[in-house]
């Protein structure tokens, strides 16, 4: 029984990557979708990026609600973005300028902090490389 109860502690230890990867493949075409899920989902920002065709859409989403008008998305405390939430207020897709700062700086290997409406996450590019780094690779900045 101690033994069994040493095991799950030692397992619940271990650092798991937020990043997660799914990918499906029909004929000629693939989609794939890479996640990274908040660990506060009342105060932080789910990220999803989706290729389609090698084509990258990127959407954010948050636990409530925010006005239209009101989102403001800030990477790394440097570049700033007015955002559009899709209805319901909680998914925004990111325009191309903003797709491509977070795009880069994952890509560029930097640590990057979100902030949007008081929502706050910050994206591992070690983690994301590990798990993602076929996807990392094919991003290509126009």
């Amino acid at each position: 029984m101690i033994w069994l109860l040493a095991v799950f502690a030692l397992a619940s230890c271990q650092k798991h990557s937020q990043w997660q990867k799914q990918t499906i493949s029909e004929n000629k075409s693939a989609v794939t979708r890479t996640i990274h899920r908040t660990q506060n989902p009342t105060q932080g920002i789910d990220v999803e990026i989706l290729q389609t065709d090698g084509e990258f859409t990127v959407y954010l989403q948050v636990f409530s609600e925010i006005p239209e008008g009101k989102a403001r998305l800030t990477i790394n405390r440097k570049k700033s973005f007015s955002l559009i939430p899709h209805k319901g207020g909680q998914r925004f897709s990111l325009d191309e300028a903003a797709k491509e700062a977070l795009l880069t700086a994952l890509k560029e290997g930097e640590m990057v902090a979100i902030s949007l409406c008081g929502y706050e996450e910050i994206l591992q590019p070690s983690n994301f490389d590990r798990k993602e780094s076929s996807v990392l690779k094919k991003i290509r900045l126009y």
